[in-house]
């Protein structure tokens, strides 16, 4: 790091967490408050174009008026030697696209993050707020068990009309929703359509679009075209694929048709099948198991009691369609031996009804 980039205002730099063609990413300290922060810059050659200046802008009154436990929050927008920051809140932890390439994710897990993200979306959502570019890219997982969506740069904020030309797709063309692609407005629904894909791919490892070029891909999408969730992961409950897959459907008026009936439909899943009522424990348990975070990390945030517990579910989850023919196979064997057994007995009638055989 430079002498000339130590500090901006306030704020201590102490690392670069990314850069892309619009702007860099970096871990700062406000060193009267000691509070971590993570500070968005739009860079010198973005800072010149009038469209990119106006969505920054946006995106910090966007998260301003967002306040909500799964959306990333925002301190400040700051104006120094013509350049523009955003002071946002820091996040310690990993992006789920990192996640997803050490292998699919538990169905519980995934099923905490759709209920955590389609909070998320129905709070933005109802502020007027469609996110645009719900991807893996834009979430994170935090050490403490958090879901936060990031990156409202694209927002479009419904009462504030929309920057891009009319018939332009903005977003990222992979989890974008078929009607996105045919030129019409995002809305409410292209949102949770791609959560939905973003939920797929958690389940499952593979993007149910994905094909050789964009072209092919564009024509699934709009097509509808996807192998079912359950047969590319055929270990899924069923009911798990199901609420993912009414996501997907290419008429929107077959989705859900508001992010808080997404988010009943996953939370009542989860209850109904036992998952864990602390579910930043079960995350926490979960980054634990695959060694994203250390034994010590996670019992900062939940005891060893809880680690223990949801490190077993995340191992009995993997296992339990196996234990399950395991445990048939037993139940069938045990009953022939009986049979045969009660066949060498004289003491036994031998006309006894095969109906009271075991």
């Amino acid at each position: 790091m430079s002498k000339q980039r130590k500090r901006i205002g306030p704020y201590r730099l102490l690392a670069e967490l990314g850069t892309g063609g619009m702007g860099s990413v970096w871990h700062a300290v406000h060193e009267v408050l000691q509070r971590e922060v993570a500070i968005k810059e739009l860079l010198a050659k973005a800072a010149k174009d009038r469209e990119a200046i106006e969505r920054f802008r946006r995106e910090g009154m966007a998260l301003a008026q967002l306040k909500h436990e799964s959306i990333v929050g925002i301190h400040d927008l700051l104006i120094s030697a013509d350049k523009l920051y955003m002071v946002l809140e820091y996040v310690d932890g990993l992006v789920l696209v990192d996640l997803i390439k050490a292998g699919p994710l538990p169905w519980d897990v995934v099923a905490i993050l759709g209920a955590s993200l389609a909070s998320a979306l129905e709070h933005a959502h109802f502020h007027k707020v469609i996110h645009r570019d719900v991807k893996p890219g834009n979430i994170m997982l935090s050490k403490a068990g958090e879901v936060k969506l990031m990156d409202f740069g694209i927002a479009r904020d419904q009462l504030l009309g929309d920057l891009t030309r009319t018939g332009l797709a903005v977003g990222t063309p992979s989890y974008m929703a078929p009607e996105i692609l045919r030129g019409e407005k995002a809305d409410a629904l292209s949102d949770l359509y791609s959560l939905g894909v973003t939920l797929y791919e958690c389940a499952s490892g593979k993007r149910p679009f994905a094909r050789a070029d964009s072209q092919k891909t564009f024509a699934a999408i709009v097509s509808g075209k996807y192998e079912p969730l359950h047969r590319v992961a055929p270990a899924l409950p069923r009911r798990f694929c199901r609420i993912v897959e009414r996501c997907l459907r290419r008429d929107p008026r077959k989705r859900f048709q508001a992010a808080a009936d997404l988010r009943e439909a996953f939370e009542r899943l989860l209850a109904e099948r036992g998952a864990k009522s602390n579910h930043r424990a079960r995350v926490v348990g979960f980054l634990a198991s695959r060694k994203h975070i250390s034994e010590t990390e996670a019992l900062t945030c939940i005891d060893a009691a809880e680690l223990l517990e949801t490190a077993a579910a995340n191992y009995g989850l993997a296992r339990r369609r196996s234990w399950r023919v395991a445990l048939a196979l037993a139940v069938v064997g045990a009953a022939g031996v009986l049979g045969w057994w009660a066949g060498q007995q004289p003491w036994l009638p031998r006309g006894l009804p095969t109906s009271l055989l075991p």
